[in-house]
């Protein structure tokens, strides 16, 4: 393994190996899981519809070889993983051969996982991982370069570590003092100071940077992505109804099972959380807004309830594979965690509202007329 890097590790080094690292343990868990689940009566339906559509109609498979080719899949998908485990620690230290085997095994990983009957979420998130670790700055920070800072930022902690600190320019040594007292004149007396200073005006916050926009289009995507996929679902219950309340008798035949509610009941959790995920799809677009406009109080809520989203779209995707939403959450909340979104925000909000006026202290009793 390569030494590590003489400058520091950048924060977005940490967050990918570490995304990788657990991503990696993830996948090797749900594959286990998979691997027991393989004789299951859901699982082996689950096969046998799926050998009943293109394209492996015509594999002429049956049911019990697909089991034994998604057994050893998994136990490949279990491999590469821990190996890709062991590999994302090494990218703590700055190996770039670490680097190099991931991009080779994610994509192995990746394609593995897609063949079982796991969600693919985790192997997803290892793979964007490993191909954002050859983008700026880990390229620069693997290279053992200070990574370049980007337009309009300041310079990161690795740069400022890195530089060299040099006097001022208009620096000069002292001259030397004659030890001969030379006589000096009396200072002569300052004029009083204004006891009311003028108020400064707040700091321009200048022009907004693009990854505020970019990230209100993350917000915008990710909430009309959600909205799209609830009004499917919402339509696909009221189509298959009845069905749907078959299915649930079938799976809890009794009231026990159904912790005393009715099927009616249950269904009619779902669509009401359904209707709660809408409206908070639809709340966040008047943030996205807000946040264009400068406003820290809404870059605040929104930051949260991106991360609470990707959180319970997380649950999500193990069940029906939301990825896109998941991805898009996560993207926002990044965007709008940067030095550059956050410097803009705080400084729009000052600049909102009339400037508060401050208590004028009584004037000095030197200076009061006389009457």
């Amino acid at each position: 393994m390569s030494p590590a890097p003489a400058v520091p590790r950048p924060p977005q080094v940490t967050l990918l190996a570490a995304m990788i690292c657990g991503g990696s343990v993830l996948s090797v868990l749900l594959t286990f899981e998979a691997v027991s689940q393989l004789g299951s009566i859901e699982t082996q339906e689950a096969l046998a519809r799926t050998l009943d559509r293109p394209p492996v109609e015509g594999l002429g498979l049956s049911v019990d070889q697909a089991q034994r080719i998604v057994r050893v899949l998994c136990f490949v998908t279990a491999g590469v993983a821990a190996a890709a485990a062991v590999l994302g620690q090494q990218l703590f230290k700055g190996s770039r051969q670490a680097r190099v085997v991931l991009s080779v095994l994610a994509p192995v990983l990746f394609v593995a996982a897609s063949f079982t009957t796991t969600s693919g979420f985790a192997e997803a998130v290892v793979a964007g991982a490993t191909v954002l670790l050859w983008t700026q700055p880990s390229r620069d920070w693997f290279a053992g370069r200070v990574p370049a800072p980007r337009p309009g930022r300041p310079p990161s902690r690795a740069a400022r570590a890195a530089a060299p600190v040099a006097p001022p320019a208009d620096w000069a040594p002292p001259a030397p003092q004659s030890r001969a007292e030379v006589p000096t004149a009396p200072p002569a007396p300052s004029a009083p100071s204004d006891p009311w200073p003028a108020p400064t005006a707040p700091a321009d916050p200048g022009v907004r940077p693009p990854a505020v926009l970019t990230a209100a289009v993350f917000t915008f995507l990710g909430a009309g992505t959600a909205l799209i996929m609830l009004a499917a679902g919402a339509f696909g219950i009221l189509q298959e109804r009845t069905a749907l309340l078959a299915e649930i008798e079938d799976r809890f035949p009794t009231p026990e099972d159904r912790a005393g509610a009715s099927p009616e009941f249950l269904l009619g959790v779902v669509v009401a959380v359904m209707i709660g995920l809408a409206l908070w799809a639809l709340a966040v677009i008047p943030l996205a807004v807000a946040v264009l406009r400068g406003r820290e109080w809404a870059r605040l809520s929104l930051l949260i309830s991106a991360y609470t989203a990707a959180a319970v779209s997380l649950t999500g995707v193990l069940a029906v594979a939301p990825v896109l939403v998941t991805g898009l959450c996560v993207a926002a909340g990044m965007t709008l965690g940067r030095a550059e979104v956050v410097a803009w925000c705080r400084a729009s909000s000052t600049r909102i509202g009339p400037p508060p006026q401050a208590s004028q202290p009584p004037p000095p009793s030197h200076l009061t007329p006389p009457s």
